[in-house]
């Protein structure tokens, strides 16, 4: 009896684990950036960035506007920890968005990229173009509120 009950408490253990690593954000965030006008499109900076090793999906969504087009980047990681040491270690994507955030800010990164309107769940959203930081106030509030 005891060790069916340990079986069940590892099998259960495992399934819990599992479906906590599988749960990502992208999907809403892609829900949310369609309704806001983006559409999903091929593109090749986002598919430099991708990374199977470290677990990086990139996706390109972009909004075409009469005079120019907002791209955006959304980096899906497989944890939330892992789009934290992606972060530390990227001085690309470290520079481009410490803009968005302030020096107190550091105390607690994710909150901080959380708060920014930049990072939902394990994803990350990097403006890819320069009218997608001129609108950079539209696209952290369609983070926030997805």
């Amino acid at each position: 009896m005891k060790k069916l009950v340990k079986i069940i408490t590892v099998l259960l253990i495992v399934v819990l684990s599992l479906s906590a690593v599988a749960c990502s954000t992208y999907g809403k965030l892609e829900k949310a950036f369609t309704d806001a006008g983006y559409e999903v499109v091929e593109n090749q900076e986002a598919e430099n960035m991708e990374d199977e090793e470290k677990g990086i999906t990139a996706h390109y969504l972009e909004k075409k506007e009469t005079l120019s087009t907002i791209g955006v980047i959304i980096l899906e990681f497989k944890a939330t920890d892992d789009m934290i040491e992606y972060y530390n270690e990227n001085e690309i994507v470290r520079d481009a968005l410490e803009a968005i955030l302030t020096d107190e800010d550091t105390q607690d990164l994710y909150q901080a990229l959380v708060d920014a309107g930049i990072a939902n769940g394990n994803c990350l959203v990097y403006p890819a173009t320069l009218s997608a930081v001129l609108a950079i106030n539209s696209v952290t509030d369609i983070v926030k509120n997805a």
